[in-house]
């Protein structure tokens, strides 16, 4: 289980986050909805070990959280755990292991997509899910996807993801995004982020669609499900994408 007790954090002697208190359990995954005031980057990037907080505890199975036990990926293309394991598109696979090798190259496979490419080359669509695939090879116990899945649809979310798990591993996920994004239907909890205080209580998957309806005016049960199939002999299928 993921603890954040007590919280706070601040950026140039302002307090962004005040006294957060939440927990997330594991294998789980959970959104964190805000804007660019809210302290979800903050809060992510806390939790990532590339920013430092003022107080509280940030604990993993009751132990400080460790940097090694973290893989980030904030949206840019690159992939931190520790060190930066995903740079420029180039996975630097001496940081990890062959099996960590042999996943990266077999999802890429899955996605079609060429690694060889430069990153400038690549659209945001790609850049994203380069960063989740680079990510899930770490094997990582706890992975953070800060403004990652939002460049994607629901559907190409939903079997990119899929696919990762069926290797095996089942990370604790957490995502930071927009409110209005439709990674809400992928969430087992979801957290409203405004000015560095929660405004709900996590949200239960059967209960999101109504809380979202009445804050957002957003009905979720209108999405439509994946239909059809997500890639085609030459990669994602050509009516979902601009590739």
């Amino acid at each position: 289980m993921l603890k954040i007790a007590h919280l706070m954090v601040k950026r140039h002697h302002k307090t962004i986050i005040h006294d957060l208190n939440v927990e997330i359990p594991p294998a789980s995954c959970t959104l964190f909805c805000g804007d660019d005031t809210s302290g979800v980057k903050e809060l992510l990037a806390c939790l990532a070990g590339i920013q430092e907080y003022q107080s509280g505890q940030i604990l993993w199975e009751e132990q400080p959280l460790q940097k090694m036990d973290v893989a980030y990926a904030s949206g840019n293309g690159s992939v931190f755990i520790e060190q930066t394991i995903l740079a420029y598109g180039k996975f630097l696979a001496q940081f990890y292991s062959a099996f960590s090798l042999t996943i990266y190259q077999q999802l890429l496979h899955t996605c079609h997509l060429d690694a060889a490419k430069r990153i400038y080359r690549l659209q945001r669509e790609e850049r994203a899910i380069l960063e989740i695939i680079a990510a899930y090879a770490t094997q990582c116990p706890l992975m953070i996807f800060d403004d990652v899945v939002s460049s994607l649809s629901l559907k190409k979310w939903q079997f990119l993801w899929q696919e990762c798990l069926t290797l095996g591993h089942v990370p604790t996920l957490l995502l930071g995004c927009k409110e209005e994004h439709e990674a809400k239907a992928m969430a087992d909890n979801i957290f409203y982020l405004q000015d560095g205080q929660l405004l709900v209580q996590p949200l239960a998957k059967e209960t999101m669609t109504e809380e979202m309806a009445k804050h957002e005016d957003i009905q979720e049960k209108n999405i439509q499900e994946p239909s059809g199939r997500l890639f085609d002999e030459k990669g994602w299928d050509d009516d979902e994408t601009d590739w």
